[in-house]
């Protein structure tokens, strides 16, 4: 088969590749005769290829390989216990594990909420994926919370220093109860299905299942949440019910001044809030540590005074993706579209 055929299948399935497992297999690429499977103990993806291949071989090794050759063309050759691959003048052997040995098989389409997954969709994962955190023991940040409504979905994400939302009209609400997408499933979604029109998302009692019109298929065990944050409660608490009128553009120059910001807060070492003031029309970033100080004056026209405290490399985020803003005392609100992004303040 051509190398740069396979290296493409290959590079769909990688993300779900594990670097290091105490669970070997789960490092290895499973090939099942029509496709090629990987499985990290998060995540499963799966893309058709006709390898007519049984068994799993270390991936990483494999993809290296491939990587390293200029063949046009690469034959495999099975053994009792190896892979034997041929790429050009160059020879590789790999052992190779029964088809058995792989731990995980791809679940067939499985009953549960369906939902078409276009573009206004992957958007809306895309924009709360900025606020999922890694720390297990608030279940809620490890991932997109889905929530139905009348006529769509709420997706929600919290991290400890910002939230995110983002609302999506859905025909005939597919979504009939709350779950949470894990963030590594949310973030291959991203990428599998941004380019694809016809991708399919089910949400079943445990796991969620991606498959797109080539059927690349993406698996995900569902985040349990024992007691769920109440997110509309907080962004209620939050963000003014007059918002569109209290909100400005954000300014042009801010941009440059959340920079500027950061070089002296310096985000990898000891954090260093940057104050925003505003008054008399004119927003003040003041940022001060062991680096020195740097002072920043912008006209805000129709902000509300305020004088609070937030951390510049978040704010940076909203102020590259949103183009409203308002200072409260509670947060810095970022809005744009059907989609609002929250850094926590301090006075």
């Amino acid at each position: 088969m051509e190398r740069k055929q396979l290296l493409d299948v290959l590079g769909l399935v990688r993300p779900a590749l594990a670097s290091t497992s105490l669970i070997q297999v789960l490092t290895h690429l499973c090939f099942a005769g029509e496709e090629v499977l990987a499985y990290n103990d998060q995540i499963g993806l799966s893309a058709p290829l006709a390898t007519g291949l049984e068994g799993a071989v270390p991936g990483a090794t494999l993809l290296s390989f491939l990587g390293a050759s200029r063949a046009k063309e690469i034959e495999f050759t099975v053994g009792d216990v190896e892979l034997n691959v041929r790429a050009g003048g160059a020879r590789l052997k790999l052992p190779l594990l029964p088809p058995d040995s792989f731990l995980f098989q791809m679940p067939d389409a499985a009953k549960g909420d369906v939902l078409q997954v276009g573009k206004d969709l992957v958007a809306a994962i895309k924009s709360c994926l900025r606020s999922v955190s890694p720390d297990t023991s608030v279940p809620d940040q490890l991932g997109v919370t889905f929530i139905p409504k009348k006529k769509g979905v709420d997706l929600y994400s919290i991290n400890g220093i910002s939230m995110s939302r983002a609302s999506v009209s859905l025909p005939a609400a597919p979504v009939q109860r709350r779950v949470v997408l894990a963030a590594a499933f949310c973030e291959q979604l991203v990428r599998l299905a941004a380019p694809d029109r016809r991708a399919e998302l089910v949400i079943a009692d445990d796991h969620a299942l991606l498959r797109t019109r080539t059927d690349v298929r993406l698996f995900g065990k569902l985040v349990d949440v024992p007691k769920p944050l109440d997110f509309e409660a907080q962004f209620s608490e939050i963000v003014p019910g007059d918002l569109d009128k209290t909100s400005v553009e954000v300014p042009t120059a801010l941009k440059l001044a959340i920079e500027r910001a950061l070089i002296i807060a310096d985000p990898s070492g000891e954090r260093a809030y940057t104050r925003l003031s505003v008054k008399d029309g004119a927003l003040t970033l003041f940022t001060k540590s062991g680096r020195g100080e740097v002072r920043d004056r912008i006209k805000t026209v129709g902000h509300p005074d305020v004088d609070v405290q937030a951390d510049a490399q978040w704010l940076k985020v909203g102020c590259a993706e949103f183009d409203r803003v308002l200072v409260t005392e509670g947060a810095v609100i970022f809005g744009g579209g059907r989609a609002l992004y929250l850094v926590a303040t301090t006075t």
